[in-house]
């Protein structure tokens, strides 16, 4: 992490009309330190601030992730416009950036800002980028579904909840999507309900986890821990399987994945066949240091997948066969 950096930008700002206020030069700027956003808590949503000396570790389309060794918040979570990746693409990785952001909510206790991109740029000179007014729904909850280890079941996302009782065969620990090993013929149709130990706890813990009912997900409901649902099904078509770990410099073809460490099921297709995702858990695996569960994708060849400094787990996208072999990850 470079050194700590506070400063106002001395490039000019462009103008972003966000959520019916437009945003213009600097008398809309109230805060300039983090320290100065926790003191206000819950009085800072909806004013802008611009801070200093970030660093950006993540660039995809419905999130952009900042890291900052600031002591009250090391993680912004700013919504950009789709049309945003590609203008930040060049700032990946890079420190001593200086951000502005309108602040939507404030998790002081968990050491998280969530905001609305308006601006950045860079202290290397780089120009600036924009943000949109056209800002898309916000999503912390994953949209995926995974292969589970008999490559025709896989657990599908189907929302948040949680229910008493009905446990079966004890918690799962360290990743905040379900063990594919849990998803069998005999458990088609049963739940998953999991937690990432930030945004959702299971009481109160920080741990990232899965529980296993033995009912229905529309059956699952009025507990007092909710998590995210997901549901034993059958799966179709193609699927990742998990070859191994490692890493390699280069060759992303997509935008990273976040808050899961299982890839994008869409993203295993007849184009990606062959080809290779890299994902962490944000704990015993971590992309760059980063406490997020995320994935990369490459248009290589998992065993050509060798060298890179972030090593984690490894899946190869396979066509979806009775005699599909590989191994998963149990947490």
């Amino acid at each position: 992490m470079g050194k700590r950096m506070i400063a106002l930008c001395t490039a000019a700002w462009v103008a972003i009309a966000l959520s019916g206020v437009v945003a213009t030069a600097y008398a809309n700027v109230s805060y300039t330190t983090t320290d100065a956003i926790c003191r206000d808590g819950k009085k800072s949503i909806g004013k802008v601030a611009e801070l200093g000396g970030l660093f950006l570790v993540d660039c995809f389309p419905e999130t952009i992730n900042f890291h900052t060794n600031q002591k009250c918040v090391t993680t912004l979570e700013l919504r950009p416009s789709p049309a945003l990746y590609e203008k930040l693409k060049p700032y990946t990785f890079k420190q001593n950036l200086r951000v502005r952001f309108r602040i939507t909510q404030t998790y002081i206790e968990n050491r998280h800002l969530k905001g609305e991109f308006i601006a950045i740029a860079s202290g290397d000179g780089q120009p600036a980028a924009q943000g949109s007014a056209a800002q898309p729904t916000f999503r912390d909850e994953p949209s995926m579904s995974s292969a589970a280890a008999s490559g025709t079941m896989g657990w599908r996302y189907v929302g948040r909840g949680d229910c008493t009782g009905m446990d079966v065969g004890g918690l799962t620990m360290g990743s905040p999507t379900p063990d594919n090993v849990r998803c069998t013929p005999s458990f088609k149709g049963m739940t998953a309900v999991c937690w990432d130990g930030q945004n959702l706890k299971h009481y109160g813990s920080e741990k990232p986890q899965c529980t296993y009912k033995n009912i229905r997900p529309n059956r699952c409901s009025g507990g007092g821990s909710p998590g995210h649902m997901y549901e034993c099904v059958e799966m179709e078509g193609y699927a990742w399987v998990r070859v191994g770990n490692g890493d390699c410099t280069g060759r992303d073809v997509k935008p990273l994945s976040v808050g899961s460490s299982m890839p994008k099921p869409d993203l295993c297709n007849a184009s990606f066949l062959n080809k290779t995702a890299v994902c962490w858990d944000g704990t015993t695996m971590k992309h760059w240091g980063s406490d997020k569960p995320q994935c990369t994708y490459k248009d290589i060849a998992p065993e050509r997948c060798t060298g890179g400094g972030s090593p984690g787990y490894i899946y190869r996208c396979v066509q979806r066969r009775a005699d599909a072999a590989g191994e998963f990850p149990t947490y």
